[in-house]
């Protein structure tokens, strides 16, 4: 009977004012390992992308705590820790790409490469003077893989200005490494270019954005017409052909307005930058900015890429279409992100 009781007091539910209100939990803590936090959960990634964006320490390409978080994934897919991720991961005109450096490290941790078989040399003279690389991983033939000066004419990048031009050799050898290491090590690269290859290519394409390309005329295709909205600055019209007293043929002179007149509701609704197709001054200036923030070198390099007076900066900033502006912004950001 006592028995009964007593097991029917232990399953009677408590009173309503018994019952203790749920205490708030706190987040789940990170812990940490000989390298650093552990990051185990998806939760885990996303509050340490948030802190690492909030500090400021992130690359400028990663502009938000999203980026910084797809960066992360990626690197920890190649083996990379977070903050190793997020320092050798560049965007480059949408493709995440890795820097050469963590491109050999990543080959190197994946458990097939083979050290004694790695090897670089260079020979050769005048355009046959190349840098060689020669890798091998876990039963597998050794592979070299070269990039001569004749390659990298072939290519538009010799006497490039920048790197090709400070540091030619080395430029050689990254070619080179990447060539043998995209060739050997597919599966642990999982498809990421060295951002070194990648600069090229946008580079290249960036010049052919801006290059100085004839007015639109009538009769052009639709494809040439295209080009020319892409590539040429605005010019002024051809002056109308005028009879022998100065007066145009076709049209009467036309006055000139009073000193105190208002402007039409026209001219007034559009700006100047508007009417002419070009940038104006507020996004001149913007671009301007930026441009002052980089290292004296890349900025020089840039404006002479994009054929800049520095000293008329300004002026000729705002002579930029919409088109130049957003591929020098492209070029400018991935300097700054370097």
């Amino acid at each position: 009977m006592t028995t009964a009781v007593a097991e029917h007091e232990a399953t009677t539910e408590p009173k309503t004012g018994d019952i203790e209100p749920a205490k708030p939990q706190s987040p789940a803590t990170v812990q940490g390992g000989p390298r650093g936090l552990v990051l185990r959960s998806l939760d885990d990634m996303y509050r340490f992308a948030k802190y690492v964006h909030a500090s400021g320490l992130a690359p400028s390409a990663l502009r938000t705590p999203e980026a910084c978080f797809v960066a992360i994934q990626m690197g920890a897919e190649c083996g990379l820790p977070p903050m190793a991720a997020l320092q050798n991961i560049a965007v480059i005109n949408g493709r995440p790409s890795i820097w050469g450096d963590a491109q050999m490290a990543i080959c190197r941790a994946s458990g097939a490469w083979i050290e004694r078989a790695h090897k670089e040399w260079y020979d050769g003279d005048g355009n046959d003077f190349a840098a060689h690389c020669q890798v091998a991983r876990a039963g597998g033939e050794p592979h070299v893989s070269s990039f001569s000066i004749a390659d990298a004419q072939t290519a538009g990048l010799w006497g490039k200005t920048g790197p090709w031009t400070q540091y030619p050799k080395d430029m050689l050898m990254w070619r080179a490494r990447s060539r043998a290491m995209k060739a050997k090590f597919p599966d642990a690269l999982r498809g990421f270019a060295m951002v070194e290859e990648v600069r090229d290519f946008i580079d290249i394409e960036a010049t052919s954005v801006v290059a100085k390309l004839p007015a639109e005329t009538p009769g052009q295709s639709a494809k040439e017409k295209a080009r020319a909205k892409v590539g040429a600055k605005p010019k002024p019209q051809p002056e109308e052909s005028k009879s022998d007293d100065g007066a145009p043929q076709d049209d009467a002179p036309t006055p000139e307005p009073p000193a105190d007149a208002e402007p039409s509701e026209a001219s007034s609704e559009q700006s100047p930058a508007k009417r002419t197709g070009t940038i104006g001054k507020v996004k001149a200036a913007e671009l301007k900015s930026k441009l002052e923030k980089l290292p004296a070198d890349s900025r020089k390099a840039i404006c002479k890429q994009f054929g800049i007076d520095w000293l008329k900066a300004q002026a000729e900033l705002e002579q930029l279409t919409p088109e130049q502006s957003q591929a020098l912004g492209i070029v400018i950001d991935e300097e700054g992100g370097k």
